[in-house]
């Protein structure tokens, strides 16, 4: 995915959800940069890494948390500009 790409459905992302969700990106995002792109490049680039190694997986948000992201996120990539 191109930065703008990811830059545009992250504003949009940030833009819809909710408190809570905007809590829990904020301590999960500090060690992996200081803005919503680098830690999101940067948490890719780590579970693809891990994938490749076999590595287990660690999950980071509840399923409660991931259909909540999920539908926000399809909100922002069907959404016409």
């Amino acid at each position: 995915m191109s930065d703008e790409l990811r830059e545009a459905t992250l504003k949009c992302v940030a833009e819809h959800r909710t408190p809570e969700m905007k809590e829990k990106w904020d301590r999960v995002k500090q060690p992996y940069g200081s803005t919503d792109l680098e830690a999101s490049k940067k948490l890719c680039q780590l579970r693809k890494e891990a994938k490749e190694s076999g590595a287990p997986k660690l999950e980071l948000f509840t399923e409660e948390e991931k259909a909540a992201f999920r539908k926000v996120l399809a909100a922002c990539t069907t959404a016409k500009p």
